[in-house]
């Protein structure tokens, strides 16, 4: 695998809103022993994670990485590109637009100015 897909890999894994990970809800028992840790000494192990609701209820969860082979990698970064490319292609046309749009209104006063 190139270095490039590796970077890529691994910025994608850093950054929550751009892989779905799937959220595991920790069992009574393993809350019940985090909590007394974080009474203890405030600390958590490494990959736990609390949420407190509106109603003041504390959940501890984990989170599962997603597990893509080589292929699986190289068409998500594909669909992301692709997504980006249309993006920008959108925003190419809406300049061009306003940028016409400008210059007609442009002309338009030019016009009118000449002809009053």
């Amino acid at each position: 695998m190139s270095n490039v897909i590796q970077k890529m890999r691994a910025t994608l894994l850093e950054k929550d809103d751009m892989l779905e990970r799937e959220e595991i809800p920790c069992s009574e028992e393993e809350s019940a022993h985090y909590r007394k840790l974080l009474m203890a000494n405030g600390i958590l192990p490494d990959g736990v994670f609390t949420r407190t609701d509106e109603s003041g209820v504390t959940t501890f969860y984990t989170w599962v990485e997603p597990t893509m082979t080589d292929e699986d990698w190289r068409e998500y970064l594909a669909i992301r590109q692709y997504e980006e490319l249309r993006t920008i292609r959108k925003c190419a046309v809406l300049l061009a637009i306003l940028a016409s749009c400008a210059a007609a209104f442009g002309l338009w006063i030019i016009i009118c100015s000449i002809f009053s």
